[in-house]
């Protein structure tokens, strides 16, 4: 819902969500849009721990911070669930991912 809501806002008007199952089993939820893109902080904050964190900015990080932890929880295989962010999707803005296993 989150990731909806946030692409919505950001967007200049347009998404795109795409869905591929890999022949593993693996689902990735793809979510682009045609805005600014993510800010370079953002991109940095994806992936990096809580404690990291510079939680004196206006965006802390912690919606990214849950939903890889939200996305970890989900095991198969010994493979954990994982998001990321990137810039110049399908649109030429924003794309955040969900890969689970």
């Amino acid at each position: 819902n989150d990731i909806i809501i946030n692409a919505m806002r950001y967007t200049a008007d347009k998404l795109f969500i795409k869905v591929e199952i890999a022949e593993d089993g693996e689902c990735r939820i793809m979510v682009h849009d045609n805005g600014d893109g993510f800010p370079a902080s953002m991109l940095e904050n994806a992936a990096m721990p809580i404690q990291q964190l510079n939680i004196q900015q206006s965006r802390t990080g912690l919606g990214l911070y849950f939903a890889q932890m939200i996305a970890s929880a989900h095991e198969r295989n010994n493979k954990k669930g994982f998001i990321e962010l990137q810039n110049n999707g399908h649109l030429g803005g924003g794309v955040f991912s969900l890969t689970l296993p």
